[in-house]
């Protein structure tokens, strides 16, 4: 989410010590820049993994980060993969198909 939509960072008013800390992110992500705006929209999304094997798809995880401001929609198919999409100051995450029920076509 970082490397996306920019580092965490916790804020806080030096006259309202005692109010509890702001959360925003940094605009140093790859889907944002400086002035909060939008920056790398030629990309529809990206597409993570974690333990990719070819051997065993099935045991792999993948998500689709949706670009919020990408100049081109996600083909379709992607779309049946978990996906991540931005939903004004959040993230809706969104259940797909198995990686490997897609590929292997099972």
């Amino acid at each position: 989410m970082e490397a996306l939509f920019g580092k965490e960072q916790f804020t806080f008013r030096i006259d309202r010590l005692n109010d509890p800390p702001g959360f925003s992110r940094v605009p140093d992500g790859a889907f944002v820049r400086g002035g909060y705006q939008p920056r790398y929209t030629r990309l529809s999304g990206v597409l993570m993994f974690r333990d990719l094997h070819p051997w065993k798809l099935h045991d792999t995880y993948a998500c689709l980060y949706v670009h919020p401001q990408g100049q081109l929609p996600v083909p379709g198919a992607l779309m049946r993969l978990p996906h991540a999409v931005a939903a004004g100051e959040q993230m809706k995450w969104i259940e797909g198909d198995d990686i490997g029920d897609i590929i292997l076509g099972e």
